[in-house]
Formats: C-alpha cells, sequence, structure tokens
C-alpha cells in the first residue's frame, strides 16, 4: 500500500498544529521534598501522645513520626470566606462554564469551588507550615510539616482536621518489550490495529471522527521524548509539572534521574499519529498535560499532585481526564488506603474524582493492576469513584488479563467495578528510546486512555453529560446484560455507543414540546443553516459561538424584544467577516432582562 494510502486508511485529522511542549500559567504551587528518613529510632515525637484533631492515620502512625522529618499532611479548614461567592466564576475559564452548564444551574459555580480564606493560609504558614497546595474542593491545603508545627495546627479554630497525604508505592505492573521500528510497521494502523479495532474506535475514524475540539487533560508521570514522531500532530492547549512546580513537564528538575518514560508511552496510545506504526485513539482532540508523579519505583505518589491537577483541569475546561496514577497501600496501616477504604468517600482523590464528574468532567482512570483475590477487592483508588469509570485491562484474545484488578467497592452497598474494560496487554505504545522507537506494554494504565480516547471521539459530536457517557458505553459494551466485578460491563463497543447516542440526542426536535431554554440546529451544521431556540425566560436574547479552545468568535443577535422562539442564520463566519475553519464550536443561548445569564449550550460540527 502507497503512504498516501496508508494515511487516508489512518484518517489524518485535519487543521493540527504541533504546540508541544507549552508554557501555561497555574495556581497551583508545588514542590518535592525527598525524605530520607519516615520514621525515627530515638524521635522526640515517638513518646508523645497524638494531639486531639488528627485524621485516623496520623493519629495511628504518631508515635512512629521522626521529630525533625517534615511529612506532606492535609489541612482541612473549618470554614470559607463567603465574600469569595461574588467572584466565584472568575475561577474557572468560559470553556469550564459551558462544560458545567450541562450538569448544574446558573451561576454553574458551588460553594466547593471557592479556594481557602487567605487568612486561613496565612495562620498556617504563620505555624511554620510549608504549603504545596491548595484545594478549593476540599477547602484544605496540604503542607509539609513536622510533628511539632502539626501539633500547632490541630489546635487552629480554623482547622477541622489534620490527616495525612495518602501516598502509593509505583510497582512495575507488566512486562515491557522495545521493538525496533521495523517490526510493527504495516499499512495504516501498522501495530497499533488490533488495539483499535478490538474497541471499533477505526469505525469512528471512518466517520471522520477524531476528537476534534475536545479538551483532554492526561495525569501521567511525565512525557521525557515530545520529539518522538507520533507527536508531530499533537496539539496541546496548556502543560503543567505538579511534582516540580513548573511548567514542563518533560524534565525532573527535583528527582534526578526521572526516566518520565510512562507517560510518553500511554499519551502515544491516546493521541499519537503515525500512519503505519501507531495512531492513537483521539489523535485530533486537544490536550491538557499534566506531571502528577514520578518515574521511579522508590518515589511513593502523592495524591494531592493529583486533586491539584484535577482542579486545574477543571478551571481550563477539560471535558475528559484520563489517568493512570493509583493509590493503594503503602507502608500500611497508615500511609496509605486499604482495600477496605476502596468504598467511594474514604480517598481524597476519590472524592476529588468524583467532584470533577459532577462538574461535567469525565474521569477514566485505570482499576489496577493488583490480580485477583480471594478474600477481597484489588480496586485502586480513585477507581472507587460513584461517577468515576474504572477500566479494566483484556489482551488480544478478548480475555481478562491476569493482573487487571476486580471489585466489588466496599460499603454497606458495595457497587461492580470495573465499569468497563479495554486492551491492556501487548499494547503498542513509544518508545523513549528514540524518535521513531516503540515497545510492547501491558497494565491498566494502557486500558484507560483507550476508554479515554473512545470518549473523546464521541464527545466531539454528542454533547452527552458524564452520566449520560457512562450509561452508553456500559449499555453497549460486550456483557451490558451481566456486568460482574471481573469485567464490569465488557468490552467497549465504539460503534454501539455511537448509535446509543445518537438515538440519545436526536436532531430537528420539535420546539414546541422542547420543556425550558434549548438550542436545535442540524449537526453537522453547513453554513446558511438556522440556529433554532427556545427560551424559558423574557428578554433580549444573543447566540455566541465560541471555538474549540473557548474564544468567543462570533455574536448572533437574535431579539430584542420578548419573543421566546426564533431562528438565527448563521454563514460561519467569524465577526469579522472571515470563514471559520471546518471544525467542532460551541454555540450559547444567552437571555434576560438586565444581566444576561446562560440558559443554554451546544455542540456544533461545522462543515463547509
Amino acid at each position: 500500500m502507497s503512504a498516501r494510502s496508508a494515511v487516508r486508511r489512518a484518517g489524518a485529522p485535519k487543521n493540527t498544529q504541533r504546540l508541544f511542549p507549552v508554557v501555561a500559567r497555574s495556581s497551583h504551587s508545588s514542590c518535592i521534598v525527598l525524605l530520607a528518613v519516615l520514621f525515627g529510632t530515638a524521635s522526640a515525637a515517638r513518646s508523645l501522645e497524638a494531639p486531639p484533631g488528627l485524621g485516623p492515620r496520623l493519629t495511628h502512625g504518631w508515635s512512629r513520626l521522626a521529630a525533625e522529618v517534615a511529612i506532606p499532611v492535609w489541612v482541612e479548614f473549618t470554614d470559607r470566606d463567603p465574600a469569595q461567592a461574588l467572584h466565584a466564576s472568575a475561577l474557572v475559564t468560559e470553556r469550564s462554564l459551558r462544560r458545567r452548564a450541562k450538569v448544574l444551574p446558573p451561576p454553574f459555580v458551588t460553594p466547593d469551588d471557592l479556594p481557602p480564606a487567605a487568612s486561613r493560609l496565612a495562620a498556617v504558614q504563620a505555624c511554620g507550615a510549608r504549603i504545596r497546595h491548595t484545594s478549593r474542593w476540599l477547602n484544605a491545603a496540604s503542607v509539609l510539616a513536622t510533628p511539632e508545627v502539626i501539633a500547632r495546627l490541630s489546635r487552629l479554630d480554623c482547622v477541622r482536621s489534620v490527616e495525612l497525604v495518602a501516598r502509593f508505592d509505583r510497582r512495575p505492573s507488566g512486562s515491557d518489550r522495545r521493538l525496533h521500528e521495523d517490526a510493527i510497521a504495516g499499512p495504516g494502523y501498522g501495530g497499533s490495529a488490533w488495539q483499535l479495532e478490538m474497541v471499533g474506535a477505526d469505525k469512528l475514524h471512518d466517520r471522520g471522527l477524531y476528537g476534534l475540539g475536545v479538551l483532554v487533560a492526561h495525569f501521567d508521570v511525565g512525557y521525557a521524548r515530545p520529539s518522538h514522531e507520533v507527536y508531530r500532530t499533537l496539539r496541546v492547549a496548556a502543560a503543567w509539572d505538579f511534582v516540580d512546580g513548573d511548567a514542563d513537564p518533560t524534565d525532573s528538575q527535583s528527582i534526578p534521574g526521572d526516566p518520565l518514560d510512562h507517560g510518553h508511552q500511554t499519551l502515544s496510545v491516546l493521541a499519537g499519529f503515525k500512519p503505519g506504526k501507531l495512531v492513537g485513539v483521539a489523535p485530533g482532540a486537544t490536550y491538557l498535560l499534566a506531571r502528577t508523579e514520578s518515574s521511579i519505583y522508590e518515589i511513593p505518589v502523592e495524591e494531592d499532585h493529583w486533586i491539584a491537577a484535577a482542579e486545574w483541569a477543571d478551571s481550563l475546561g477539560a471535558d475528559i481526564v484520563s489517568a493512570s496514577l493509583k493509590f493503594l497501600e503503602y507502608d500500611l496501616p497508615w500511609m496509605g488506603y486499604s482495600w477496605q477504604d476502596m468504598d467511594g468517600v474514604t480517598a481524597r482523590v476519590t472524592r476529588a474524582a468524583d467532584m470533577a464528574v459532577q462538574r461535567g468532567i469525565l474521569i477514566c482512570t485505570g482499576a489496577g493492576n493488583e490480580g485477583h483475590s480471594f478474600d477481597h477487592n484489588t480496586l485502586v483508588a480513585p477507581a472507587d469513584g460513584f461517577e468515576v469509570l474504572a477500566i479494566g485491562a483484556v489482551t488480544p484474545t478478548g480475555a481478562r488479563a491476569d493482573f487487571s484488578s476486580v471489585g466489588p467497592t466496599t460499603g454497606t452497598r458495595p457497587r461492580i467495578k470495573p465499569d468497563l474494560m479495554a486492551p491492556g496487554a501487548g499494547v503498542i505504545a513509544a518508545d523513549v528510546a528514540h524518535d521513531s522507537s516503540y515497545t510492547r506494554l501491558e497494565g491498566t494504565s494502557l486500558s484507560t486512555p483507550i476508554a479515554a480516547g473512545v470518549a473523546a471521539l464521541l464527545l466531539s459530536v454528542h454533547d452527552a453529560t458524564p452520566a449520560q457517557m457512562r450509561d452508553a458505553l456500559r449499555m453497549t459494551a460486550s456483557q451490558a446484560t451481566s456486568p460482574d466485578n471481573w469485567m464490569g460491563w465488557g468490552v467497549i463497543d465504539a460503534e454501539a455507543a455511537y448509535q446509543y447516542l445518537i438515538a440519545l440526542f436526536p436532531t430537528g426536535v420539535d420546539l414546541a414540546v422542547v420543556p425550558g431554554s434549548a438550542l436545535r440546529f442540524a449537526n453537522p451544521f453547513r453554513p446558511g443553516g438556522e440556529l433554532a431556540y427556545a427560551t424559558a425566560i423574557t428578554g433580549p436574547v444573543t447566540l455566541r459561538v465560541y471555538d474549540a479552545l473557548g474564544r468567543r468568535v462570533r455574536d448572533l443577535a437574535a431579539t430584542e424584544g420578548t419573543q421566546r422562539t426564533g431562528q438565527v442564520a448563521w454563514d460561519g463566519s467569524d465577526d469579522a467577516g472571515r470563514s471559520l475553519a471546518t471544525g467542532v464550536y460551541f454555540v450559547e443561548l444567552r437571555a434576560g432582562s438586565s444581566v444576561a445569564v446562560a440558559i443554554a449550550s451546544r455542540k456544533l460540527v461545522l462543515v463547509h
């Protein structure tokens, strides 16, 4: 097959440009302190009784703390600054507010979106603690503090509790076999064909779907080789290193020798594009890249980096998070989460993941590589979340990989986990050896980006909420009628999920029977078509068009009176009269008598 035919079979995404690496601003500070000693043999803290106000894990381990060593702890506050509520919407971008509008009422922010009060943070610092991250959603700060400082913190009136930041030991998860680039070369998808075809992603590619207009946040250990050939069309909107606290996740300042390989590999499965060798599931999407952990197995992973990354991704308007980081046991019984904690409410990282979903972000995370136990579940947080999609791994034959973790969750009403399965053994990924090297890998860290990629393809044409997307993927998977704790609802079927969503989002609905406020138009939309609207309130109506990155490109004056329904023609141009490129846009309906209030929004696929 010719090179041109190979590209045609793989389906080259249009309008791509290389933006990697890129500098992005972040409000989160980050630092890493390598702790040489965590347990003192002659510690002054050993003889002290734990002060009141500590969490159960910190209380249990109090006597084992070394007096001179600062450890990462969560400081949870009792209240928030209500004056900040007036400015809550300024904490996130317009793109984030449009995504939130699918699941939250106006003004699309909640009290949990307010940051910890500045006076509370000042009080923490005055005690001698060093702030690592602040969390709006948890109303907390993660800090480095010695036992003496922790005791001071626990006595502050504004502090509800002090608890350890959970840690996870990154254990090797499976085989890694480096291949010469010629070993997997072939027509179209090359060696990645099977992993795309098993979940039906190739069928959506044939429909011209590559994830255009979807913003996917990818959390991992960093990205060692951005010059690799699979990343030449990668579009990156922003990047941040939450371990080092800088804008470059392609190097490691605080942990010398960190290979940053795992993130490079998993991102390639999701977003890479090198026809004939490796094509990712969603190479046309736009990405946020976050380094939230280290590749070195001896370095513990800490949950506050993940939570900070989730809030950062939310603020920038991410639609999907693909995260392979997993939290379980580390120096039990007090430094990490155990299988008993997999109840959806205990782990802070799980709570944060569910809060992200409640704000309209689909969270895909690995179920874990802990295999099967006859005694209990082998899940890892945040896979135990109520609204999180936990992804297990299957082999090329479609059978569950023996390392893939199993459920159920704990608690009074155990839930089935994992949710879905995707290829996770023998998966082709880009390697870090050189710019054209590849490898075969296994682990739920590989099945997760495949599942997230399918969701991105679907979301590029169906503006589904996380709950609707979860139902679409579950109800059309290979064992949807008989889910179990081995494989959940089964292997993903992208084409069937696509048809499910078509039935959920029919076009041409009569406005007279649409409750509340709504937008209706043909999708795909061609220049000259009409945008129909119905409002639930009277007052001036304006339709605004935004591009995929949240930039306003066109205001369409609809009415100045009190008409509640109508149609507006749009020629596909921006405010300057320039024809806009084919791609994904967002139409927002604003109506009101005095202050404009966004009351409806919908994704539009513009084609010429």
